[in-house]
């Protein structure tokens, strides 16, 4: 009966130790499951959150783009305006002819340092922004055909402001409240 009693002794923590052989495994492998799917669904959501960022930074940063091209079309407006064109590239001793070529050399200037800013505004309102500008060169070569090429660039000066845009059909007005309403739309 010693025996017997003995081998039982020494049989149960084989017997245990057998059976913690066998579902040792078996727990580890399902600890490293659920800590692989927590894992995966932990890196699913910081990358939603990763991309959420990055888009918000994508918007952030094309306001600030639309808000700036807004504001520098504006600024091309005013700068094409003829009055303040004629008061920044009037010069003593000009002539109409000479005053001619820089009104014009300025509003092409202009508009092709500004040409990038159609990305962010409508189609109607660039549209806007052109006709302006084109209106701006007929008037400025309808006003030169009317003066003397050689002839002070004073009378030339005169005739552009004499003839000058009434209100109702100013083209800088338009493109200017079409860019204001634009702005208003998309903000």
């Amino acid at each position: 009966m010693i025996d017997a009693t003995c081998a039982l002794l020494f049989a149960i923590p084989l017997l245990l130790l057998l059976a913690a052989l066998i579902f040792l495994p078996v727990f580890i492998s399902k600890q490293n499951q659920k800590m692989f799917e927590y894992l995966k669904e932990n890196q699913d959501i910081v990358r939603l959150q990763l991309e959420a960022n990055r888009k918000a930074e994508r918007e952030k940063s094309l306001v600030g783009a639309s808000l700036q091209a807004y504001e520098r079309m504006i600024l091309f407006l005013e700068r094409i305006n003829l009055t303040n064109m004629i008061t920044r590239v009037m010069t003593p001793g000009l002539k109409a002819g000479s005053l001619q070529a820089l009104l014009l050399g300025n509003l092409r200037e202009e508009y092709e340092h500004n040409m990038s800013q159609q990305l962010y505004i409508s189609n109607h309102t660039w549209e806007l922004i052109k006709s302006a500008k084109e209106d701006i060169v007929k008037r400025v070569n309808l006003a030169a055909s009317n003066v003397k090429q050689d002839a002070d660039a004073s009378e030339l000066a005169k005739e552009l402001l004499a003839s000058g845009f009434d209100s109702k059909t100013d083209p800088i007005a338009k493109a200017m409240s079409g860019l204001k309403k634009d702005m208003s739309d998309t903000f």
